[in-house]
């Protein structure tokens, strides 16, 4: 009879360690499963400040970012940089808040809420981050490659910006800021339909040259030499047509975007056309 209970006594307690091990695995798994949810919910992209353009103008820099937007309840992220742990940076609107409301009111929306870091734009990357919030405590990893930007050089051939003033009289003409001591001298020639020059102005103003603006065929030439070292400078000429139609859907689309927000001056953007001429289109359209 003592025999019997002892057995009964031995199988009652292997049932009960069982059931416990059985249930503990069974919350173990629930909280896998819940955890495995609240990261499938989390969904996102890594994205680059420059990839694979050629830096020609004074935004040049050593540094690339990669950046994905602030996840809501994130309580960390893990980023690696070619499998080396990178200190995490973030931007927030209170980033903006000491500046003039016409700067932030022109930062998008998705550009005031990131979490990023940097990194050396003359190598290959390859960039992780880890997200991990209080549900999702296995967090979720994004991978994705950075292909290297070209060095630099301040004797590369550079561009202009054409602007509008706002009463659509004059232009304004930039060289694209670049490294080194700039010395420019820009040269404006009126063209009639044969292409033959019938007025010509000349400046040797290195930024913000202002100068009338002619409807028609209008010819823009800048000789730019870019630094002290550089063996010689460039001649960038582009012809542009500024006809009275083109003028009224660039204006009408000014005031259109700017009548409640009025700025120093029209941004524009030149198309180039078949036969190599400019139109120019109003830049925020």
């Amino acid at each position: 009879m003592l025999k019997l209970n002892y057995l009964k006594s031995i199988v009652l307690l292997s049932i009960t360690i069982l059931t416990f091990f059985s249930c503990e695995k069974n919350k173990e798994e629930e909280g896998l499963d819940k955890s495995a949810v609240a990261c499938s919910d989390i969904k996102f992209d890594i994205l680059f400040s420059s990839n694979g353009e050629k830096i020609i103008s004074l935004n040049y820099s050593e540094k690339s970012s990669a950046y994905i937007p602030i996840i809501e309840d994130a309580v960390s992220y893990e980023w690696t940089v070619n499998g080396e742990s990178v200190e995490n940076k973030f931007i927030t609107p209170d980033t903006f808040k000491d500046l003039p409301s016409e700067i932030t009111d022109a930062i998008p929306n998705h550009l005031k809420n990131l979490a990023y870091v940097e990194f050396d734009r003359f190598k290959d990357a390859e960039v992780s981050v880890t997200v991990k919030t209080k549900e999702c405590t296995e967090g979720i990893t994004v991978t994705k490659s950075f292909t290297k930007t070209p060095p630099f050089n301040s004797c590369d051939p550079i561009s202009y910006h054409v602007d509008l003033t706002k009463d659509f009289k004059n232009l304004i003409l930039n060289v694209n800021d670049v490294l080194g001591t700039i010395q420019t001298t820009w040269t404006v020639n009126s063209l009639n339909d044969s292409g033959s020059v019938v007025g010509t102005t000349t400046s040797n103003e290195v930024r913000n040259y202002t100068t009338a603006l002619n409807e028609g065929l209008v010819e823009i030439c800048v000789d730019v030499t870019t630094s002290h070292h550089c063996t010689g400078g460039v001649t960038i000429c582009k012809k542009i047509v500024f006809s009275k139609e083109n003028l009224e859907e660039i204006k009408k689309d000014y005031e259109e975007h700017y009548k409640t927000n009025p700025i120093e001056h029209v941004s524009l953007r030149l198309v180039k056309n078949d036969d190599e001429t400019y139109t120019p289109t109003y830049s925020f359209k």
